[in-house]
């Protein structure tokens, strides 16, 4: 690190200052989003290869069931899953779903999960408080094995699989080693040495190495016998056991630290505090990395250890010095998954994740200067005399020396001014020794670099920014500027000091303007090349006052070309990056030669920067990505970048092993030596939350977590929505209501940054929206049973009141036969009795059938008292009124007997007796016989006269 290039990485990093981090607020949104400073160690400070992780959090308030995390995994499909005190909980990047015992028989054996391991087979096992746990993905089902019928004990500490597919189970009641696809018990171990708790497999498919809390053994399988490993001292508390890639047995402990075995058990290294950079000798955990980095989990954070070379990296909680960003202190479980993610957990703190190799990018904070923290998006970058400077929009002009990595902000004049546009640095241009400051405020100032002093002030007008800066070969400055409501133009200040702000065309003798310039290179035979950011691209030669201008329109005829970025490379071309028709090779004249687009394999063809690389190579950026391009294979690799926004316009330097972009969030750099990011999304998996006559959920995922953030989907579901409907990055899912009964396919697709316009594979999942339970067929054939049943009943009500209606005419009849037909008037005087009688014999005929019919009704219908009634109807009748009316029913009922049209039941309720037994009694007391019997004798009696 002799050479100023591959100091660069060291110029972020103010060993002094404070850094801060920052969390934003919802689920998948809850990221801890800290901008951590890079250290890359000169002599005498921290260790080499410390580099700023991204680390993220998740806890109860994105879903996770509980905050204690026992243990971690990725299963075959890429989930990852959490062993927690409070159900085992499945997780997709955005959404959990958590098993509980209470979920029922085929859920898991209890709440308390302690281990989790999905073996080479994909069969992902659980074990808990109470037994042990086989998921089936396809049904979604545990299978339980319970003590002490299937294993030996209740509690499940530890589950490990070896090189033959078998798992090994240690439990409170034994050890055990099972089939993994059958979960039939193979070799059932008796220790004879105590508890064993942890277990380790070596490359001898007939020696594991187990331990207790105290002493670590080898068991050899077949003999069933055990030796202590002499080499590690007794009574050492153990925390953990694990097997790396190298074989290499790693002993984990409470207060001395690591112990690593090698592969023929002897001790090969022994890590602590003392003799490294172990953060803390109560180590709990191990994992390792797709390169071979063990991590460990302590009590105090986390190390990142490289076996290679002895290097360890540390990360803690609530440190200031160094790359630090986790939300606990003590970690209790470290897990690697498929993309390289270091997941890690602990007793109260949740998860946190992140990736060593995330995206090959690397983010700082704006550096703290005299106390105060400088804000505002990087607008410019150039180096000169061993310094870094780099352009605030809003926090004024800094310098970062290569060699100590400290910043300084560059105090200029108009600081003193108290305008905040003073503070606005738009431009920065370098020129040997001299740098040209451009700012917001319409103020220009020249900075010796090696003195760091202002040596010349320019200004033009207070409501006339700066926008561009460029210094001629022999000193002239070339001004582009933004004037308000008058648009903008190009202002030269002469090697004199002197200001031109108009132009003669030497060819035509007419004034020449150039506006809104955004670029300026040099050109060739001392002529300037002008970008404009409205109207193409012009070369302007200062001395014969000739404009060439060319407009662009056979690259774009619908639209101007609108230039952002201007560089010239080693070779002499020319590159124009565009707003919006893509990267441009331009020759001496103008004239485009080369031209590359979207077509060609850039994520946008909005073109912020430029920087040309070694190797011919050219480092473009768009909104949200970095793109290389080998312009003689015109191969191209594109880097996305998560925590970007928007890279700032003209902002990219190139050095030899390093990248450097100004953006919204402070200074970016890239590391192109490290394998591409992936660019391209994940093919999405779909779940269906739910699925009935109302709603409709489904939920997705690329199941990325790193990228999460970057990941936005599209989805349609075909015979209902008419076109595709973009997701944002923060939901992954999609309601539908109230759908019409039926087939449909949904489809999703994911992508990768805003500029991802391809996707992912798509998925296709095809669904069937079930009848509601009222559009049933049975439901339907009910419905239909139920309304015959009601318009039978209904006839039958309206035949039996047409019935009572005809019986009523008849007993009308009947009764007027009984009683005679009511008297007319002749012109004759009747008794006073008679007159009664009348009425009585009316009443009767009118209300015999009815069972209500009282005396005391009959009075108050009559007018009369009951000892009156009797009297009348005594001395009239012979009988008193209540033997008349009996005799009278049942009268009229035998009529009805003899005409055969209805049951006897049903005459005795005709003629208003109440029952038919009292009726029956009654007619046999009258007539000697049973109504039957008086049927039977009129039915002998017609057979007779036959």
């Amino acid at each position: 690190m002799n050479n100023p290039e591959s100091r660069l990485f060291l110029l972020f990093a103010d060993l002094h200052q404070p850094h801060k981090s920052m969390r934003t607020g919802t689920r998948l949104d809850r990221k801890i989003a800290l901008w951590i400073i890079a250290i890359f160690f000169a002599a005498g400070a921290l260790p080499a290869g410390a580099k700023s992780v991204l680390f993220n959090e998740i806890t109860v308030h994105d879903g996770l069931p509980q905050m204690s995390v026992r243990s971690i995994v990725q299963d075959k499909d890429g989930y990852i899953w959490f062993a927690t005190r409070d159900g085992l909980s499945r997780y997709d990047g955005y959404r959990f779903k958590t098993y509980k015992e209470e979920d029922g028989e085929q859920s898991v054996s209890n709440n308390e999960v302690t281990s989790l391991i999905c073996t080479s087979d994909g069969t992902l096992w659980a074990g808990t408080a109470v037994g042990l746990n086989r998921y089936d993905s396809r049904s979604g089902t545990f299978t339980r094995y319970l003590a002490p019928t299937q294993i030996p004990g209740e509690y499940i500490y530890r589950i490990c699989e070896d090189r033959s597919g078998h798992i090994w189970v240690t439990t409170s009641g034994g050890f055990v080693r099972m089939d993994s696809s059958t979960g039939i018990i193979t070799k059932e171990v008796k220790s004879i040495v105590g508890q064993i708790k942890y277990v380790a497999v070596t490359p001898d498919p007939d020696v594991i190495v187990v331990a207790t809390s105290l002493e670590v053994f080898r068991y050899t399988i077949s003999t069933d016998r055990f030796e202590q490993i002499d080499c590690v001292p007794s009574n050492l508390n153990i925390q953990t056991l694990f097997c790396d890639s190298q074989d290499n047995i790693w002993i984990g402990t409470a207060a001395a630290g690591v112990w690593i075995l090698s592969p023929d058990f002897s001790l090969l290294r022994h890590l602590d505090s003392s003799n490294s950079r172990l953060n803390n000798d109560f180590v709990r955990c191990f994992c390792e990395d797709k390169k071979g980095r063990i991590v460990i989990g302590t009590f105090d954070g986390v190390n990142i250890y490289s076996p290679e070379d002895g290097s360890m990296l540390s990360y803690k909680i609530g440190q200031n010095t160094n790359v630090d960003a986790l939300s606990f202190f003590s970690v209790l479980y470290a897990y690697c998954d498929r993309d390289n993610t270091i997941w890690l957990s602990s007793y109260v703190g949740g998860v946190n994740y992140f990736n060593l190799d995330d995206d090959n990018f690397l983010y700082y904070e704006d550096p703290a200067v005299d106390g105060k923290t400088t804000l505002g998006i990087v607008s410019s970058i150039v180096r000169s005399n061993g310094g870094l400077w780099v352009g605030k929009e809003g926090g004024g002009l800094l310098r970062c020396d290569e060699k100590t990595g400290r910043w300084e902000r560059v105090p200029l004049p108009s600081d003193k001014d108290g305008d905040v546009r003073s503070s606005i640095v738009n431009s920065i241009s370098s020129r040997g020794n001299d740098i040209i400051v451009g700012l917001n405020n319409g103020k220009m100032y020249r900075i010796d670099t090696r003195s760091r002093k202002v040596t010349q002030t320019y200004s033009i007008r207070t409501d006339q920014p700066i926008v561009e800066t460029f210094i001629d070969a022999e000193g002239n400055i070339f001004v582009g500027t933004y004037l308000r409501n008058k648009g903008s133009d190009l202002i030269v200040f002469g090697r004199d000091g002197k200001m031109q702000t108009s132009f003669t065309d030497a060819a035509t003798g007419e004034p020449a303007s150039f506006t809104f310039v955004q670029s300026i290179i040099e050109g060739k035979d001392g002529s300037v090349i002008l970008g404009s950011s409205n109207n193409g691209i012009c070369s302007y030669n200062l001395h014969s006052c000739e404009f060439k201008f060319r407009s662009l329109k056979a690259i774009s005829p619908d639209r101007p070309v609108k230039i952002n970025h201007l560089v010239r490379d080693t070779d002499g071309n020319i590159w124009a990056g565009t707003r919006c028709s893509g990267l441009l090779k331009l020759d001496d004249n103008l004239t485009v030669t080369d031209r590359f687009t979207r077509q060609d394999g850039l994520p946008s063809d909005n073109i912020c920067s430029i920087a040309h690389g070694s190797e011919g190579k050219l480092w473009v950026t768009t909104p949200y990505c970095v793109s290389s391009i080998d312009v003689r294979n015109r191969s191209i690799r594109t880097w996305s970048a998560p925590q970007v926004n928007e890279f700032s316009l003209k902002s990219c330097l190139a050095t030899e092993d390093r990248i450097i972009f100004g953006a919204d969030k402070g200074l970016v750099t890239l590391n192109p030596s490290r394998e591409n990011n992936r660019y391209i999304a994940r093919k999405p998996v779909v779940e269906i939350l739910r699925n009935d006559s109302e709603v409709l959920e489904f939920g997705f995922s690329s199941l990325d977590y790193v990228s999460q953030g970057l990941i936005r989907f599209e989805y349609k579901l075909d015979g209902y929505d008419s076109d595709y409907i973009s997701e944002l990055p923060t939901r992954a899912g999609a309601v539908y209501k109230k759908l019409r009964p039926g087939k449909y396919e949904f489809r999703v697709k994911a992508f990768k940054g805003p500029e991802d316009e391809f996707g992912s594979e798509e998925t296709v999942l095809g669904i069937r929206i079930p009848r509601p339970w009222w559009q049933r067929w049975w439901v339907i054939l009910g419905v239909i049973l139920l309304a015959a049943a009601v318009v039978i009943l209904v006839l039958k009500l309206r035949k039996a009141a047409e019935n009572l209606e005809e019986e009523r005419d008849r007993m009308q009849r009947i009764c007027a036969d009984m009683f005679g037909e009511p008297a007319k008037d002749n012109g004759q005087s009747r008794t006073p009795d008679e007159v009664f009688m009348q009425r009585f014999y009316k009443l009767l005929r009118d209300r015999l059938a009815d069972q209500n019919l009282t005396i005391d009704y009959m009075c108050a219908e009559l007018g009369t008292s009951k000892t009156g009634l009797y009297n009348k109807v005594k001395k009239h009748t012979g009988l008193a009124p209540v033997d008349f009316i009996r005799r009278s029913r049942l009268q009229a009922s035998a009529q009805l007997l003899k005409e055969g049209r209805h049951p006897i039941a049903e005459i005795s309720s005709i003629v208003g007796f109440s029952s038919p037994s009292y009726y029956s009694s009654c007619f046999k007391k009258e007539y000697g016989m049973t109504p039957r019997e008086y049927i039977d004798s009129i039915d002998n009696n017609l057979e007779r006269n036959q």
